[in-house]
């Protein structure tokens, strides 16, 4: 089934960078309504979509295609199979309106290339109202050869009077269903020969298998130019069927494959396939290793295009992004490995699920292939400049060098002077990127950005070489690269004629450096080389630790830390050598380790004890770092959508609409999230996932369970919030909070118990860049006013 589509996604400015608001993703406002008075104006904007369709697009810009010599009728699909039964939908697009009420008669007929009718399709009135549009032709597809045909549209006044025709030049083969059919069986078979076992080939080759046949339907769905689309669809699928027989013969269908291909893994957050795009070279053997350049998309873009680009080939003149995807471009022979993530989406950002899908492709890779550890870089452009920012710095061991290209910086910086509250400008003063730039110190660091930058003003990058400069590292670790004239795609300079790889190829990793800086504001990020971090004092502020090793000596230094722990290595302490800790000048341990992790705890104010750490690290409420794309700690990880089902059928409506509008993060992301009503959730649910609630404890079972525990108080007409309260039947709040159903997990509740007060919501959670949208808890008056917005600081309290 197709994606909701009542939410539309972000839309990335010449000026300005969107953010999404908390428990939603971001939404784009139409920037000018287009209004119809006439049927000739509606019959020209009328948009048919052929039913059965895809659940999202093909990886770029779908509805973009290439400019051709008709009228255009169908919106993204072009292609069928004979004898498959079809649905012709009308529907306007998002920036249309009509001012009053409309009526068309559109007639729809099947034409050979030379013009001869082969079939009348059906005829339909379309009406359209400011309210609805009305109206459909149901379709069987005649048994036709191969080939290319008209669809036409004839659009008339009732009265029967021609306003135009509108017509596609759609493809029709019977092959596309056996050879799908054919795969689709052979990969089910694959399936269950390899077991559920945690091979290389049932954890990296079946779901790469997998997206080969993904990625059919996904062109068979968004069809463009016929001969070529088709070509790839037909291949994919033999190449499936071929490739899981291989794997029912235990054999692994991608070794020896050289050159630039496609490879998927299955993700444990929702079940997708999330694919990477993956550059083998022809010298490629598994008894030498390999450097590995993993390369981070911009927005708007994907895994395709992004592996052209990072080898110095940009779109050909005149080719759009949407060729750009479709079109095969041969790439020079560099004697390393590059992959390059989808990361959820087109405009998913680097943080969160698609932060994990990333590190989840490095870690594929490095299984299926000899990686050198020690040569493993990081690169990215626009967003994915943003997102080498947000994952170098955060896990500086995992990589030798990071090449941020006109990279999003800190996301203050998207916003005018003034508009953020205290408490936003506080998180975003320790989770930007040039708050933990100290993170770099043993990373070579190559920054390239044009001054003529329009979408990333330069100034992000300037924040960050300031940084640098004042830790005096500028052309040491550092270079900085400002291009003069060059505006957005500062790519095709810094990347041009491979580059990179000529940067790159002589740089290694040190795997224990003598000295250690790591600086974090969340405990999901707390380790670096052989310093560990395991309990945070106090909240929305940074924690830092250095350590230094000299000769049998670790001297350390923490700040806003009181557990730490050191990982010895033997090729750093060899077994029995004797060593001596220092914290702040203070010998805590002196002797023989004997195990491989030397754990220290402070036992009273400024004393440190040795003491081994056990589970996991702790620390104070926990925030989403600020992003391209930002979302809530509740959705960083698997989590389930629920919708209240009390109240009257108005209110359980919109509680359920406003359900299905969250967990759609539109077509741009790619996800797969699951909705339930409140009395399906099972126990199973409760313990395995984080859960965004809709509705208050008057209609959503699970909100009136927990009611009792949270810091927010429902009473009769009014809301409490510590000190702060509103009054009102429609009133409504959204809490971001451990769940006390099952705590290593939290909730988002969007309270409300009206469809008013349900609506309210909805608008909020469809403001895009509001200055709340980091917001923990907030109360919204019965006009959807923010009236009370703030942060958790140090407990789960609010006013502390």
């Amino acid at each position: 089934m197709p994606y909701p589509r009542e939410i539309i996604l972000v839309l990335l400015t010449a000026s300005s960078l969107f953010l999404s608001v908390t428990c939603s993703h971001s939404v784009l406002q139409p920037e000018s309504i287009k209004k119809l008075q006439l049927p000739k104006e509606l019959a020209g904007s009328l948009e048919i979509i052929a039913e059965p369709d895809y659940p999202g697009r093909y990886y770029n810009h779908s509805n973009q295609v290439e400019e051709g010599p008709t009228f255009p009728l169908l919106k993204k699909r072009r292609a069928f199979s004979p004898s498959e039964d079809v649905v012709l939908k009308f529907k306007l697009p998002e920036n249309v309106q009509v001012e009053r009420s409309l009526t068309l008669k559109v007639i729809i007929t099947l034409h050979s290339m030379h013009g001869t009718k082969v079939q009348d399709v059906g005829e339909t009135e379309v009406q359209a109202s400011p309210s609805q549009l009305g109206g459909q032709v149901r379709w069987t597809v005649p048994a036709l050869s191969e080939g290319e045909y008209f669809l036409a549209g004839g659009f008339l006044e009732p009265d029967g009077n021609w306003l135009m025709t509108r017509s596609e030049i759609i493809f029709i083969t019977p092959e596309y269903l056996p050879l799908h059919a054919a795969a689709e069986e052979a990969i089910r078979a694959a399936a269950w020969r390899l077991g559920s076992a945690g091979s290389l080939l049932r954890s990296t080759s079946l779901p790469s298998v997998e997206m080969l046949l993904e990625d059919a339907e996904r062109r068979w769905y968004d069809f463009g130019q016929a001969h070529r689309d088709w070509g790839f669809v037909k291949n994919n699928l033999e190449e499936a069927r071929w490739s899981a027989d291989q794997l029912m013969a235990g054999k692994d269908p991608f070794a020896g494959k050289t050159g630039v291909f496609i490879k998927a893994f299955r993700s444990d957050l929702d079940d997708t396939l999330q694919p990477y795009a993956l550059y083998v070279p022809r010298s490629y053997t598994p008894s030498r290793l390999y450097p590995l350049l993993v390369s981070l998309h911009g927005a708007t873009s994907n895994h395709r295009i992004n592996i052209r680009r990072v080898f110095g080939f940009g779109n050909r003149p005149g080719e759009s992004d949407y060729e750009a995807t479709r079109n095969e471009v041969e790439l020079p022979q560099v004697d390393f490995i590059v992959a390059s993530p989808y990361g959820r989406g087109e405009t998913a950002g680097y943080h969160g699920i698609s932060e994990q899908d990333v590190l989840r492709v490095m870690a594929d890779v490095q299984k299926a292939y000899s990686i050198d550890p020690d040569r493993v870089y990081l690169t990215g452009l626009s967003m994915g400049g943003g997102g080498t920012w947000h994952i170098g710095l955060r896990y500086p061991d995992k990589f030798a060098a990071i090449v941020p290209v006109c990279a999003v910086g800190d996301m203050d910086l998207s916003f005018k002077p003034g508009t953020l509250p205290d408490y936003g400008r506080q998180l975003y003063s320790v989770n930007g990127p040039s708050a933990i730039a100290e993170n770099a110190s043993n990373l070579m660091v190559f920054i390239y950005h044009g001054d003529m930058d329009d979408a990333v003003p330069v100034g992000a990058s300037r924040r960050m070489v300031e940084k640098f400069k004042s830790f005096g590292w500028l052309d040491k670790n550092v270079h900085y690269f400002e291009l003069p004239g060059v505006q957005h795609p500062a790519w095709d300079l810094s990347y041009r004629d491979g580059n990179i790889f000529k940067i790159l190829a002589p740089i290694r990793r040190n795997p224990f450096p003598r000295r250690v800086v790591y600086s974090t504001f969340s405990t999901r990020f707390h380790q670096a080389y052989w310093l560990r971090i395991d309990r945070i004092d106090k909240g929305l502020q940074l924690a830092r630790i250095e350590g230094n090793f000299n000769g049998n000596v670790f001297s350390i230094q923490v700040d806003n830390i009181s557990a730490f722990s050191i990982l010895l290595d033997p090729k750093m302490v060899p077994p029995g050598e004797q060593i001596r800790v220092e914290v702040g000048g203070v010998v805590v341990y002196s002797g023989s380790p004997s195990d491989k992790i030397l754990g220290f705890s402070q036992s009273s104010k400024d004393s440190f004890s040795q003491r081994n750490w056990d589970g996991d690290p702790v620390g104070p409420p926990d925030h989403i770092e600020a992003g391209f794309r930002n979302r809530t700690i509740v959705q960083t990880g698997r989590h389930i959508y629920v919708y209240g089902t009390g109240g009257d059928a108005e209110t359980q409506s919109a509680s359920r609409s406003l359900t299905e509008k969250l967990a759609d993060w539109g077509p741009e992301v790619k996800v797969r999230w699951k909705i339930v009503a409140d009395r399906d959730l099972t126990p199973s649910d409760l313990e395995s996932s984080n859960l965004v609630l809709v509705g208050n404890s008057t209609i959503n079972q699970l909100v009136a369970r927990v009611k009792e525990k949270l810091p927010i108080e429902e009473q009769a007409g009014r809301l409490q919030a510590g000190d702060q309260s509103v009054t009102g039947k429609d009133t409504a709040y959204r809490l971001i909070y451990p769940n006390p159903l099952a705590p290593s997990r939290y909730v988002c509740i969007l309270g409300a118990g009206t469809a008013a007060g349900l609506q309210n919501l909805a608008r909020l959670e469809q403001t895009p860049k509001s200055p709340h949208q980091n917001a923990d808890f907030l109360l919204l008056d019965e006009q959807g006013r923010v009236k009370a917005a703030g942060l958790f600081k140090d407990r789960w309290k609010i006013g502390e």
